[in-house]
């Protein structure tokens, strides 16, 4: 597999470390420049090539949502991954009215999940995490009205699956992980929906956080 080019751009030095541990440790990605500035950034993409950008929400000066912007006009080839402490309301907002098309908390970039988002984006164009998921459904999703689920227990296998579709898995990538095949995990994805009465996955996933299904910290 030819590696994976990545520019990490944070203002907190050790974090970028932390990151650039994980991502060489994984063996696909090759790290070719740390940036503590959206401007810097800027002046490296002049004489290096990257496929991905890792970026600090609150750089100084250029903000990382601003040089996300930048490089959607500028360099609409490179895949961006926004990261940030902050997971409140006007944060999202603001997030999601600029098209920004990665983003995960800082607090859940480690190991595996890290890995997991920046393969995703790098494969598939976009990733967001479960907290920004889980915003998106309450703020900008309206409530599912009808809704009739008495006596619809869901089973173990059902909740474990329903918890692994809000984390943003694909069926396939289910079943490597339960070790069954992908025509039972879209079994069980169909009586999710026939159970909790949705049309969708965006319905199924506000269904889980209504019934208390799927809990999470944001």
């Amino acid at each position: 597999m030819k590696k994976i080019n990545v520019i990490l751009a944070d203002k907190n030095k050790l974090f970028a470390e932390i990151v650039r541990a994980i991502l060489e440790e994984d063996g696909n990605f090759r790290i070719v420049a740390i940036a503590e500035s959206g401007r810097e950034v800027i002046d490296l993409l002049g004489n290096i090539r990257t496929d991905i950008i890792i970026l600090d929400y609150g750089m100084p000066g250029l903000s990382g949502l601003r040089l996300v912007e930048i490089l959607a006009s500028w360099h609409p080839e490179i895949k961006t991954l926004l990261m940030s402490n902050k997971s409140d309301k006007e944060t999202i907002d603001k997030i999601v009215q600029s098209g920004v098309t990665g983003f995960m908390l800082k607090r859940n970039a480690h190991g595996q999940q890290l890995l997991k988002a920046v393969y995703e984006l790098h494969e598939k164009g976009s990733y967001y995490g479960s907290s920004y998921q889980k915003l998106i459904v309450e703020n900008y999703l309206p409530p599912i009205t009808g809704r009739d689920t008495k006596n619809m227990e869901l089973t173990k296998r059902e909740t474990e699956i329903l918890r692994l579709i809000f984390d943003g898995f694909t069926s396939m990538q289910i079943a490597e992980m339960l070790q069954i095949s992908s025509g039972t995990v879209n079994t069980h994805r169909k009586r999710l929906l026939e159970k909790l009465n949705c049309g969708n996955t965006a319905q199924l996933i506000r269904a889980g956080l209504e019934k208390g299904i799927i809990k999470i910290d944001v």
